[in-house]
């Protein structure tokens, strides 16, 4: 998505603060610096994984998880529409 991890660090805190129950900011922050070491990119679990998302009751806007596999893809997808959306008449 082209965040550095100064962008999502600060993005996750805020959406923290949001929440009727927040996180603690060091969970946020020890899954931050997990994240950092780990020496390749290690996608979420699949959307249609019981113990994860459909356990706790998360469901993805516009029955979307119906045509991706994962919360990464779903954010690829919703770039890559917003991206498309706004080129100029004409352009591929």
């Amino acid at each position: 998505m082209g965040w550095d991890i100064d962008q999502i660090k600060d993005y996750l805190l805020k959406w923290n603060k949001k929440n009727d129950e927040p996180l603690r900011d060091g969970y946020i922050l020890s899954q931050i610096n997990w994240s950092k070491k780990q020496k390749q990119n290690i996608l979420p679990p699949n959307c249609n994984s019981e113990v994860y998302y459909k356990g706790i009751g998360v469901k993805c806007p516009d029955n979307i998880c119906q045509t991706v596999k994962n919360p990464v893809n779903y954010a690829l997808r919703k770039f890559r529409n917003l991206n498309q959306t706004k080129k100029p008449k004409g352009k591929k």
